[in-house]
């Protein structure tokens, strides 16, 4: 301890200065408790009241933080399964196609284009059920168990009462906002045929609702017919054109659907033009004629087969059956002359297997060796084969045998 007015040092403890007698302050022990009541003793320096800018950029970073929340909230709630069934589904009741379409799944090919939505969802069976909805809730929405689909429950009213409907979404790979999952509709199993399938005339052209439907739908070809197989369709009607290479063309209107699939398309005598009915006739008169002259004249089969088909046994055997009848016999004359008339009708055409069998009744005139001309009709069979654009005879039945 040192003296205030000399600088002496003293012993600890002593009152007085050794030196000088000056009395001496005693030095306070700085204990942990001393500290604390020194601290207490400092006057508090007082806080600078915060400025009017600092407030307001305080007060703007915290809306502008609250307003992201919130929109982070309702940006996740507008794209929700929830908020994503109740747009399709007001859409629906609206005949809001545009929408509707950009709700669903659609996969997009020549036969599910945004065109065919629009038309299968305006057609008058789907309008009439929009107009007929009064007012409709989703009610609830369950998960898979991979959370890849959800199943909405919507409730709806109409004139007749309430009703339930249930749409199916998928999540996708892809992102809204570049941070939300993107649910879309899947569109009901009743609205669709999956692979519908046409058989038609092997070597046809088909064209499918104003699509030819190329080597890619082509299937495989069995027995006289190619198959094609389209990978989906509304359940609509679409009208289909069949093209043989012969040129016969038959036009049907087929609809789409379960109970639809598969659909043949054959031709008969009712869908041929009139240019076909009029080359077929031809057809018909030329074979005919050409049997029965060849046979007249007693001539081998071999010499005319070249005019005929590639698998002529049937036919040959007709023909030599033919060759006995026109050379007369106890019951009937031998033939001079035999001529087909006219093709009086077509009674009936299809194809099967490959071939084409044609049922036509058929007039004619005939002179007999002993006789005078006379005239007759018969019913006949012909049955041909489709050789590139040609028709080609491959057998017949019950020719004209008695004269």
């Amino acid at each position: 301890m040192y003296c205030g007015e000399c600088g002496t040092k003293n012993e600890k403890g002593a009152k007085f200065c050794e030196n000088c007698g000056a009395a001496l302050e005693q030095e306070e022990e700085r204990t942990e408790e001393t500290v604390k009541k020194q601290e207490k003793k400092q006057p508090t320096k007082p806080r600078k009241p915060m400025s009017k800018s600092k407030k307001i950029l305080v007060s703007g970073i915290t809306a502008v933080v609250i307003l992201l929340v919130v929109g982070f909230l309702l940006l996740k709630n507008s794209v929700s399964p929830n908020a994503v069934a109740n747009t399709y589904f007001k859409a629906f009741v609206d005949q809001d196609l545009d929408t509707m379409y950009q709700c669903s799944d659609l996969d997009e090919s020549e036969f599910t284009t945004k065109d065919r939505f629009v038309e299968y969802y305006s057609n008058d069976d789907q309008k009439d059920l929009a107009k007929s909805i009064k007012n409709f809730n989703v009610t609830e929405v369950d998960y898979s168990d991979d959370s890849l689909t959800a199943y909405a429950d919507i409730s709806y009213t109409t004139s007749s009462g309430t009703k339930q409907t249930t749409l199916e979404l998928h999540k996708t790979s892809d992102k809204k906002f570049l941070v939300f999952d993107e649910w879309v509709v899947v569109l009901p199993e009743d609205d669709f045929t999956e692979d519908f399938t046409l058989y038609v005339p092997e070597g046809s052209e088909v064209d499918f609702g104003g699509v030819v439907l190329d080597r890619s739908y082509l299937d495989e070809t069995s027995d006289g017919y190619d198959t094609y197989i389209i990978p989906a369709l509304f359940n609509m009607e679409y009208e289909v054109v069949v093209s043989l290479p012969i040129g016969f063309e038959v036009t049907e209107t087929i609809e789409a659907d379960y109970y639809n699939n598969p659909t043949w398309i054959d031709f008969d005598e009712d869908s041929l033009s009139e240019e076909a009915t009029a080359t077929i006739e031809e057809q018909l008169k030329t074979d005919m004629n050409l049997l029965f002259s060849s046979a007249i004249g007693k001539q081998e089969w071999s010499s005319i087969a070249d005019n005929f088909g590639s698998d002529t046994s049937d036919l040959e055997d007709a023909y030599d059956s033919l060759v006995e009848d026109v050379a007369g016999g106890y019951f009937s004359s031998a033939l001079e002359r035999f001529e087909v008339t006219d093709i009086r009708s077509i009674d009936s055409i299809y194809f099967e297997d490959g071939i084409l069998e044609i049922d036509f009744t058929v007039d004619y005139k005939y002179k007999p060796v002993d006789g005078e001309e006379e005239t007759d009709y018969d019913y006949v069979w012909f049955y041909y084969e489709m050789d590139g654009d040609q028709l080609k005879l491959v057998d017949a039945y019950s020719l004209p045998s008695y004269f």
